[in-house]
């Protein structure tokens, strides 16, 4: 800090000072999920397949084929400007 602006900064403090804005952004982070409006998702355990998607797959049973296969849902984007309201 004294370098690039001449202040003289203890490393404690900058210590505070980053423990202060952490906690201040998780508060902030727990405010946006506490606002997030809650979805009731089914849970669903697989999804049924044809026999011919399910070859050489074991099922949940010890020697017995498998029925359906697992499902694990993703997103992707590409996020062009800042979210309004984030900071």
């Amino acid at each position: 800090m004294r370098r690039l602006a001449g202040l003289d900064v203890t490393t404690k403090s900058v210590e505070r000072a980053a423990r202060a804005i952490g906690a201040d952004i998780a508060w902030q982070e727990q405010q946006e999920i506490q606002r997030a409006m809650p979805i009731d998702l089914p849970v669903i355990p697989g999804v049924p397949v044809v026999k011919k998607e399910t070859v050489g797959g074991e099922g949940k049973l010890a020697g017995r084929p498998a029925h359906s296969r697992e499902v694990k849902p993703g997103c992707v984007f590409t996020q062009s400007s800042p979210v309004s309201g984030s900071m």
